[in-house]
């Protein structure tokens, strides 16, 4: 039958659908039924036919769509999907060009690469949608815009026949004088700011002038909330990096990518209960070219916006050879002090001049690991101070407490290998984060442990976390299997870190501080070292030791 309409010696046919793939020389006129399809098994398989119908229960409950999206994977260019109303038939007679504009700069949604060809979702997606509806005669031509207000101008004017992205609500939409396409793709919104967040208390946020988008949304979300313009999505996040606006609002496909740039790492992102939702734009009055879209994202399917953007999610932000030196600067800082600590142990390990060099070198290093965390300048310095003095009340010779303040300055070099991120996070870690913080002690003790003129100093940095009852990491040391003065580096970095603010809380009070240590006797702290912190806390009648621990009488 179709070999006859397709010489024309039938005028029309009844036929099916999805039966009709790839036949461009047709048109429906009415639909006059259905058909169901059945999978059919041998009547003496009861059985099988059970657990067909069965898993086509539990198909349907888990999947409810599943069919449908075999539909448009195999089945998108049928002559049904081609049944073009007279409006879009009107519009197609009308034009062999679709005259396609785009917002630059806007990766994974559209930019323009080095050779000035549009790239990003817009440009494969139309391309897709053209060919899936049988309109491989229409050409798309792309027009790129550095302004939002720009291309919805040229649109109004006629100068293009599409805009995309356009957002913002039916209102903003018709306001600007545009009709919407059903959703291309949408994501949530991601609110970027510096520290801490309060919505309620949330006074300004840096829009980019740029992409109206982004004003409107503010507008209906946030409408008490002041607006602060900038002329780019780089410049709206220096403003919050400076306290000039408390912050931005960012595409949720867009923000996770630009945030790994090193620079933003003082800024967190919160994602926002609101759906983004990005769609084609026409005219008002088009309707022939809206129906067109639509049919076209209906063909395609809604979840095809989304994996095309994900193509282009790696141009928004690559890692570079810089941002891994940057990031590493830690590591060669310990290496080159590391080397030098060596070099002065093994030139003059005995003399003074030596010893003099070795506390500058470690010194130095302490100050580098603990600019890690902003919160934690100087604890290095004080811990190891703190554990100087519990080793001389303890009997402990010059040299011996020479090499625990040592320790003490080095407890923390494993820190090097967590993330800046991590350290300095203001909220409640995960445990996959916890689970990084836990590892400083043995990668400090893998690091140290490699000089061999001072074996020591791997002591306080891997079991400074042990506790005296054995719960502790990361060996699960207890009592005196714990080294003696990684068991005083113990209480002294847990005085220091009570008593000194951080990231997700503010310094203790002395009183409070006393107390965790009275009840940490015995069980997390060695009681002999324990006391002796209590009776340091006790003699520090004016609190200087938290300030000036090298006063410590």
């Amino acid at each position: 039958m179709l070999k006859y309409f397709d010489v024309d010696y039938l005028d029309a046919m009844l036929v099916e659908g999805n039966g009709t793939y790839g036949r461009m020389n047709g048109e429906p006129l009415y639909a006059i039924g259905s058909t169901d399809y059945y999978l059919c098994v041998n009547i003496q398989r009861p059985d099988f036919l059970a657990a067909l119908n069965t898993a086509q229960e539990q198909l349907a409950l888990e999947e409810p769509n599943y069919l449908y999206l075999l539909n448009v994977k195999y089945h998108p260019a049928t002559i049904s999907s081609r049944a073009f109303s007279p409006a879009e038939t009107a519009w197609l007679e009308a034009n062999t060009t679709l005259r396609v504009g785009y917002l630059n700069h806007y990766l994974p949604y559209s930019d323009t690469d080095d050779s000035g060809k549009v790239t990003g979702l817009v440009g494969e997606l139309v391309a897709e949608m053209l060919e899936r509806l049988g309109l491989n005669d229409l050409q798309a031509d792309y027009r790129a815009y550095d302004n939002y207000d720009d291309m919805i101008a040229d649109l109004n004017q006629k100068k293009i026949d599409v805009a995309f992205p356009v957002g913002g609500g039916l209102f903003f939409g018709e306001t600007s004088g545009i009709n919407m396409s059903n959703g291309v793709i949408s994501s949530r919104t991601e609110l970027v700011c510096k520290g801490t967040y309060k919505e309620a208390a949330l006074a300004s946020i840096a829009v980019n002038q740029n992409n109206r988008m982004q004003y409107y949304y503010v507008k209906e979300h946030f409408p008490e909330t002041e607006i602060q313009f900038y002329q780019s999505t780089e410049e709206c996040l220096e403003a919050v990096m400076s306290g000039r606006a408390q912050g931005t609002l960012m595409n949720g496909m867009r923000a996770g990518s630009i945030l790994k740039n090193r620079r933003y790492r003082q800024l967190i992102q919160r994602p926002l209960p609101y759906e983004d939702i990005h769609s084609f734009g026409v005219r008002i009055g088009n309707e022939g070219l809206l129906k067109l879209l639509n049919r076209g994202l209906n063909v395609v399917g809604e979840d095809q916006g989304s994996k095309l953007a994900y193509k282009y999610m790696e141009g928004l932000y690559s890692y570079t050879a810089f941002d891994m030196l940057m990031d590493n600067q830690w590591v060669i800082a310990l290496a080159v002090a590391l080397a030098a600590l060596m070099a002065a142990v093994f030139f003059g390990r005995e003399s003074r001049r030596a010893r003099e060099r070795m506390f500058h070198v470690t010194a130095s290093l302490a100050e580098a690991i603990d600019a890690k965390d902003a919160y934690t300048k100087g604890h290095s310095g004080r811990v190891a101070e703190y554990s100087r003095e519990i080793a001389r009340r303890c009997g402990y010779g010059k040299k011996g407490q020479d090499e625990i303040y040592m320790m003490g300055l080095l407890h923390d070099v494993g820190k090097i290998g967590v993330s800046d991120a991590v350290i300095n996070k203001p909220g409640r870690l995960t445990d996959e984060e916890f689970a990084q913080i836990k590892k400083h002690p043995s990668t400090g003790g893998r690091i140290l442990e490699n000089i061999q003129e001072m074996p020591s100093l791997a002591k306080g940095a891997r079991w400074h976390h042990e506790r005296y009852d054995g719960r502790g990491y990361p060996d699960g040391l207890a009592g005196n299997e714990i080294p003696e003065e990684s068991r005083i580096i113990a209480v002294a970095d847990a005085y220091d870190a009570m008593s000194s603010s951080r990231s997700y809380r503010k310094a203790m009070s002395q009183e409070s501080v006393r107390g965790e240590i009275e009840k940490g006797r015995g069980t997390q702290f060695d009681p002999r070292f324990a006391d002796i912190m209590l009776d340091m806390i006790d003699e520090d009648k004016d609190y200087k030791m938290r300030d000036n621990p090298g006063e410590i009488d």
